[in-house]
């Protein structure tokens, strides 16, 4: 019977090693016993991973084939089936010496194959060469520590192999240890896979249509194929009437992306739609659009949370795209766009730029996602944003039917000095919201030189403002100006929402006869702000007069100022401070006029405010004379007190004329009652006659009643105009 050996080395050792020589028959039966455990052992162990694939390196089904790795490779390589039958055949089986003896165990060099011991097969237990349990039993060979070996019969073959806890469980119910369980949670499921994190994969090559992944480099690749310096670019020929291309951006710059039609010859420009190409003789003209984005001019919306792309230059584009004539339209996504630089001037009427909504009034937190335009362009306090204006020029027209709504603007903590500058606008709409400017958030004024009239009237405003992030915050949220020649008039504030850090919240330079419905102006409570609003005079004839406020709150006092101005503001209105939420009262300086009511209660002038001015005589001069006074205005007139104290009276005669602090209606003449209090009571009278500025002082019974010492007393009411 010829002997078989197995090598108890591992593939691939030169060293001796021991051979075990038995009867063929006698090992084939082993083998089939051990192979038989082995599959009961391979069947109770084995998870089935076939509907699982790693997520860097998927494990695919059916017949995945690799390249056969060249003999005796040893590294992270994958091994093909053909490379593991190769190192099988070089490496694993050593055939022993021929000359060991029949029927006899041999131990032999697995390198030289010479005999190292031989002895006969026992066949009871012993302390040869193998020890042999039982003869005749199925055994499996057991090399001991003294290269003795023991032949096990298959009861304790559990035990050898350590495998105690393996047993004949189902398939379904064998555990699976706690690693394994962590291991199968990171593997996502071959149909359908949801990943997490960033999953990658390979780009695909350019123009690839299939069923491949395709990665962010492969869609920005595709994407940069739509823009095009010419026409030609996209494959156009020469007359290629009636071919349609389809264009992101055109690189020449005021152009925009959208749908193009060839056309042949020499046509109008048709408003800016329409491109020379390089091919001679056809041109490119936009077709069936009804509006253009930013994204049209190159531009890149983010998400707020997303640090903000530049798009400077593809808003640049825009605004002159805009500026080309014709009515012409932009909707902006609610995306934020980064802008480091001052934009184009707007210039053209019946333009409309519409984002998707203006933030509602957040003191704080994450911004809300609308259309957002971020300023990124460093500290530029004497810089804007946006300027909505006609050209000054003599041959210039106002602007008219402009929509600039649901846009937000931030100025970048501060760093840009004005969000927005409205000026010689009518009949238009805005809508926006303002965001930390350093200057002036929302300014709205007069173009300097104009063909027609120059006011900032007749429009809609809607706005919401906020100062708030920080304690550098300067700037005004809203301010109303113009010049000499012209101002801010006749428009409707419909909702107004400001909030200011440091400064004043509404400041009105040059306004009149404004309509304001709801108005809320204060402050964050914890910079230096000191009022809601300040409307403000002059002494060159520039003032705020005449505007009404339906609705105002505010947690700080307004101010109405007069003091030492030839032109105080006058006329300011507000039928309904919000006494309920503490809105203080405003603070009317001398020679300004306010009036208020308070929720529903009659309107009227609720204190008396100082007024002292300058007497002056008919005749000659006073050396040294002055006057201390009060009034309050009331429904359809004022009441009016004061003293002439007369310390020198120089040359001073005829009668003396005091100044009223508002001035007398058309009605009729008034009389006041005065005396001398110096002088043993004299009695005075005090004349206003109708649209008068003063008020004359005279004896009663007639004369001059002014002397050196005396303190003249008036008091009366006295008619004013509606």
């Amino acid at each position: 019977m010829p002997i078989q050996t197995i090598d108890r080395g591992t593939p691939g050792d030169t060293g001796d090693k021991f051979k075990i020589g038995v009867a063929l028959d006698t090992c084939q039966a082993n083998d089939n016993y051990l192979d038989a455990k082995i599959d009961t052992l391979d069947a109770d162990l084995v998870v089935d991973l076939s509907l699982k694939a790693d997520l860097a390196s998927p494990v695919f089904t059916g017949n995945p084939r690799v390249p056969t790795a060249a003999v005796s490779d040893n590294d992270t390589s994958a091994a093909s089936t053909a490379f593991v039958q190769n190192e099988f055949s070089n490496r694993h089986i050593v055939i022993g010496p021929l000359t060991a003896t029949a029927d006899a165990l041999a131990l032999y060099s697995g390198t030289t194959g010479a005999i190292i011991k031989e002895g006969p097969l026992p066949t009871t237990t012993g302390t040869n060469l193998i020890t042999v349990p039982n003869a005749g039993a199925v055994v499996f060979p057991r090399i001991n520590a003294d290269n003795t070996i023991t032949l096990r019969s298959a009861a304790n073959l559990k035990t050898d192999l350590t495998l105690d806890n393996v047993d004949n469980t189902n398939d379904a119910d064998k555990p699976i240890s706690s690693a394994t369980q962590t291991a199968l949670n990171l593997k996502a499921a071959l149909a359908s896979p949801v990943f997490t994190g960033n999953p990658t994969a390979p780009t695909p090559p350019g123009g690839d249509n299939n069923t491949s992944i395709s990665t962010t480099a492969f869609v920005q690749t595709e994407i940069a194929k739509l823009t095009v310096a010419t026409f030609a670019d996209l494959g156009a020929t020469a007359g290629a009437v009636d071919q349609i291309v389809d264009v992101r951006y055109h690189t020449s710059g005021a152009v925009g992306g959208g749908q193009f039609i060839g056309v042949a010859g020499s046509v109008a420009n048709d408003g800016g739609t329409q491109i020379d190409s390089a091919t001679a003789g056809i041109y490119w003209k936009r077709i069936n659009y009804t509006y253009l984005s930013p994204e049209d001019f190159g531009a890149i919306g983010v998400t707020y949370s997303t640090t903000s792309v530049n798009c400077t230059v593809a808003f640049t584009n825009m605004f002159n795209w805009l500026n080309t004539g014709g009515a012409k339209k932009v909707i902006i996504p609610p995306s934020k766009y980064g802008i480091a630089d001052e934009l184009p001037q707007l210039i053209q009427s019946s333009i409309q730029i519409i984002g998707s909504g203006t933030l509602s009034s957040q003191d704080g937190g994450t911004t809300r996602e609308h259309t957002l335009l971020e300023w990124t362009g460093g500290s530029f306090p004497a810089k804007r944003m946006v300027l909505i204006a006609p050209v000054s020029s003599a041959a210039s027209a106002r602007l008219d039917g402009i929509k600039f709504t649901g846009i937000n603007i931030d100025c970048g903590n501060g760093n840009l000095g004005i969000g927005v500058s409205l000026q010689s606008c009518r009949q238009s709409d805005f809508d926006l919201y303002v965001k930390n400017a350093g200057a002036y958030g929302l300014i709205t004024g007069v173009t300097a030189v104009l063909g027609e009239s120059r006011d900032f009237r007749d429009n809609t405003i809607r706005y919401i403002a906020r100062n708030t992030d920080g304690a550098g915050q300067n700037g005004i949220p809203l301010r109303l100006d113009g010049d000499v020649g012209a101002n801010t008039c006749f428009n409707i504030f419909t909702q107004i929402n400001v909030v200011s850090h440091n400064t004043v919240a509404i400041q009105e330079v040059n306004a009149d006869n404004n309509l304001w419905l709801e108005v809320s102006a204060g402050s964050t409570g914890a910079g230096s702000a000191t009022y809601g609003l300040e409307c403000n005079g002059s002494n060159t004839g520039v003032l705020v007069r005449s505007e009404q406020f339906i609705k105002f709150s505010s947690n700080l006092p307004s101010v109405i100022r007069g003091t030492g101005l030839s032109s105080p503001a006058k006329n300011i209105k507000f039928y309904n401070l919000d006494k309920d939420n503490g809105c203080p009262d405003p603070t009317v300086e001398a020679g300004a006029s306010a009036w208020w009511q308070n929720d529903n209660s009659p309107m009227y002038h609720s204190v008396w405010a100082t007024f002292n001015p300058t007497p002056t005589a008919s005749a000659g001069t006073f050396t040294s004379a002055s006057v201390s006074g009060r009034y309050v205005r009331v429904v359809g007139g004022v009441h009016y007190s004061f003293a002439v104290t007369i310390t020198t009276n120089g040359t001073a005669a005829g009668f003396i004329r005091v100044p009223l602090p508002i001035q007398a209606g058309p009605g009729c003449n008034a009389v006041f009652k005065g005396y001398e209090s110096t002088a043993g009571a004299i009695a005075m009278r005090g004349v206003v006659t109708t649209n008068a500025t003063n008020i004359n002082l005279s004896l009663d019974a007639g004369g001059y009643p002014g002397a050196d010492g005396r303190v003249l007393i008036f008091s009366g009411f006295y008619e004013v105009a509606a």
